[in-house]
């Protein structure tokens, strides 16, 4: 998470993150930042209700399909405490060399526990009160911007649909910014553009300058993977029915050729 005086940023991994974070970074206020390696810390420091309704407020969104794929592919680097447990639990990663079906079946299908010991300590009480269809990219967003929804009691789809329809797709709330949707390169720049006033710039740094970034979303920016290449039809068919409510809102597509 990043936090400055008039700003908070809803940190999820693996939804280009580092991206924004150094776009902000070259071109802004250099105490806007969340130390790398931290991310996700400090869930008892979250701002006040009163300030995220004062402030803005904005989170990158990405595409399920591709988040899971990227999740798995960092996962695999790194040896991931997520991907540890699953495969501890029965999950036999060797079975899909470059597929992420077993993987989302796994987390969301049959429903195993996440890791009780892992950097985001609140994630397993929020994943076991989310309803039993709905996925881990949709909880994730939650936790983040309201924990105390997700961790005081067991909730149903339809609150978790009205939870949205309150903090993400409610007009009432100018200040809730998504950026991402069709395009994390460009929608970050035009969002430090159309929000100056938040932000503070380094001397002599103009947002508009902003060029050269790599705006393929069919390839994964760092790690060059072809995103449909890890998919077939079974997966698309998990991603797309445990995360329906961000495809619903966020208009993301099915087809990622």
């Amino acid at each position: 998470m990043i936090v400055t005086k008039n700003a908070y940023f809803v940190d999820l991994g693996k939804t280009g993150t580092s991206f924004v974070e150094d776009v902000i970074n070259k071109y802004c206020d250099p105490k806007f930042h969340s130390p790398k390696g931290v991310r996700h810390k400090g869930f008892e420091e979250l701002p006040t209700d009163e300030w995220l309704n004062d402030n803005l407020v904005f989170t990158s969104v990405r595409n399920p399909l591709t988040y899971y794929v990227s999740h798995l592919a960092f996962s695999r680097k790194t040896n991931g405490m997520i991907l540890k447990t699953l495969e501890n639990q029965g999950y036999k990663d060797d079975n899909y060399p470059k597929s992420v079906e077993g993987y989302v079946s796994a987390m969301m299908v049959n429903r195993l526990d996440l890791p009780k010991k892992n950097h985001n300590n609140p994630e397993q009480d929020a994943w076991r009160n989310m309803p039993d269809d709905l996925g881990m990219m949709t909880m994730q967003y939650v936790l983040l911007l309201d924990r105390k929804f997700l961790l005081e009691k067991k909730r149903t789809v339809q609150e978790i649909e009205d939870w949205y329809e309150q903090y993400w797709f409610n007009p009432d709330r100018p200040n809730l910014k998504t950026i991402g949707a069709k395009n994390l390169t460009l929608e970050t720049i035009d969002m430090i553009k159309e929000n100056k006033e938040y932000f503070t710039f380094r001397p002599g740094m103009h947002i508009e300058k902003a060029t050269g970034y790599n705006t393929d979303e069919r390839v994964h920016k760092v790690q060059g993977l072809k995103y449909a290449d890890w998919h077939n039809k079974k997966s698309i068919e998990i991603v797309t029915h445990y995360d329906r409510i961000l495809f619903k809102h966020l208009g993301f597509s099915h087809d990622l050729t």
